[in-house]
């Protein structure tokens, strides 16, 4: 699945690029989310926290901290 070849491959901008396309639209949700709570509205706020999100996960992923799906 995607998640595997993002954790197997972490340097492979495609499969990042196919995963975070796939998702985006949870993503969005996610973080429209916390960001109401916290009282921001603002779009261009959301989509910022939206690719601080893309980053972490990709930057804990190729540091070996996420899980590839099997564990």
């Amino acid at each position: 699945d995607k998640w595997r070849r993002c954790v197997q491959s972490p340097d492979e901008n495609a499969a990042w690029d196919e995963f975070f396309g796939s998702e985006k639209a949870l993503l969005a949700r996610l973080a429209t989310r916390v960001a109401q709570r916290f009282g921001v509205r603002g779009t261009g706020e959301i989509e910022e926290a939206i690719q601080e999100i893309c980053l972490k996960i990709s930057r804990e992923a190729r540091a070996e901290r996420m899980p590839d799906g099997d564990d």
